[in-house]
């Protein structure tokens, strides 16, 4: 009986060796498949060269993206209203002041600037083709209630910049109560709003864009005219942020009212042009100016003929800002 006890302890014994022996070699086996198939497979490098990419390509936007700085009216202190290409026919805004308001030639070329008040709208790209046709560029003053309500014309905002035209600010609203109370411009509204406005017109060109150059409702003219009680306030919010406020001293008059004839536009202008070497024209792309939309051949062609150079209102020199505001 102890005998046979025994031998089944040994043959207990040798079942487990062998069944142990059995799983290593098995185990074994699979590892052995398995790394086979991991060196047959290709390595799929996608995902990774994707990610590296994608971090690349974040680094490089980071090292582009200008870090935008704002004065305490929340304006910025950088950045420029034109495309690069638009530099050979741009005029900063200090000279174009300086030639509306001396009799001083700032260059010895008999320049025009036209330039568009009110926009956009639907008028803006026919004028943005005409203005392609001829080979001519121009400045618009844009609203900024325009560009908030309507996508259509965000869209057209980045026509009038892409295609090489310059972009300057007109306020937000063009609400004369509003922005001149009891005929008096209040500071703070005001400079709220052209702050407002270029904030809007960055979230559609980018944070390298930034306009200096503005056009007051009614022209800074009026508030001189007016003998406005803020305006030395005015100038010294104006001189902080650097903008420089640009009038006119032609017109076509369609200011005056709508479904004016083209005619009529044109021979305004011509009269108000003549004699002068540099001509800021004002004209108006708001949606009831249909009429000055088909003026604007005949006037191009007008001032070719008569030998000027088309150009555009760049923001002012940083050197002669300051002095240029002060003298406003």
């Amino acid at each position: 009986m102890a005998r046979y006890k025994k031998r089944k302890n040994v043959n207990f014994k040798v079942v487990v060796i062998g069944v142990v022996i059995a799983l290593v070699v098995i185990i074994g086996g699979v590892m052995h498949f398995v790394e086979a198939k991991a060196k047959d497979k290709p390595i799929d490098n996608t995902k990774t060269l994707e990610n590296n990419q994608n971090v690349q390509n974040q680094d490089q936007k980071s090292q582009n993206k200008e870090v935008v700085t704002e004065n305490k009216y929340g304006y910025p202190e950088q950045g420029s209203n034109i495309i690069e290409s638009a530099k050979s026919y741009a005029v900063p805004a200090n000279q174009v002041f300086t030639m509306l308001n001396s009799k001083a030639r700032v260059n010895n070329e008999k320049e025009v600037f036209l330039t568009f008040d009110d926009g956009p709208s639907q008028n803006t790209p026919k004028i943005l083709k005409i203005l392609k046709q001829y080979g001519v560029h121009a400045t618009f003053f844009a609203l900024g209630s325009n560009l908030e309500n309507s996508s259509e014309n965000r869209e057209y905002l980045k026509e009038i910049y892409e295609s090489g035209n310059a972009i300057a600010n007109h306020t937000y609203s063009h609400n004369f109560h509003k922005l001149y109370p009891s005929n008096n411009v209040n500071v703070n509204v005001f400079m709220k709003e052209i702050s407002e406005t270029d904030k809007i017109m960055r979230n559609i060109l980018g944070d390298n864009f930034n306009t200096r150059v503005l056009r007051m409702p009614g022209g800074y003219m009026s508030r001189v005219y007016y003998h406005d009680k803020n305006l030395n306030a005015l100038k010294e919010a104006l001189k902080e942020t650097g903008v420089v406020s640009i009038d006119w001293d032609a017109e076509t008059g369609d200011a005056t009212g709508n479904g004016i004839a083209p005619n009529r536009l044109i021979n305004t202008a011509i009269k108000e042009s003549a004699n002068k070497e540099h001509v800021v024209l004002l004209m108006h792309d708001a949606a009831a100016k249909k009429t000055t939309v088909e003026a604007l051949p005949k006037l191009i062609e007008y001032y070719k003929n008569q030998g000027y150079a088309f150009k555009v209102i760049s923001n002012p020199e940083q050197t002669n800002q300051e002095q240029t505001n002060s003298e406003q």
